[in-house]
């Protein structure tokens, strides 16, 4: 079936998720049977979040290094992957805001952050200023 060739297109040749992929014939029945295998075998959620939230503290240190300055525009990329990932995975940051504002706050050059801070006080008088 067209669904299983894209499953084997982008499984990585050799790797433990292809074998798993193979391990089915290519039977359009057994597409839903090989994607639930794929998730309960690789899609473990606990290890993602783990990863993620790990891919921000690297961001942090990067940050804490002053030989290891990103540039804006990557150091945003960056932010932005972790964050999305984690938002996909139900990690939103309304829920968990009290250590992602922190640790994304970390990660921000000092020239940013002031500014960061200083448009969200004017948003917040402004909002304010409308009740």
């Amino acid at each position: 079936s067209t669904k299983f060739q894209y499953l084997l297109l982008y499984t990585k040749e050799n790797s433990p998720a292809r074998e798993l992929v193979q391990s089915f014939p290519p039977l359009p029945e057994n597409y839903n049977k090989a994607i639930d295998q794929l998730k309960s075998r690789f899609g473990r959620e606990d290890l993602l979040i783990d990863l993620y939230v790990r891919e921000l503290l690297k961001l942090v240190l990067i940050r804490a290094r002053e030989d290891q300055q990103l540039a804006l525009r990557s150091l945003y990329d960056r932010l932005s992957t972790q964050l999305n990932a984690l938002d996909t995975l139900g990690l939103t940051s309304d829920k968990f805001t009290y250590f992602l504002t922190p640790l994304v706050e970390s990660a921000l050059p000092d020239s940013v952050l002031k500014d960061w801070k200083r448009e969200s006080k004017i948003q917040v008088s402004v909002e304010g200023d409308t009740m």
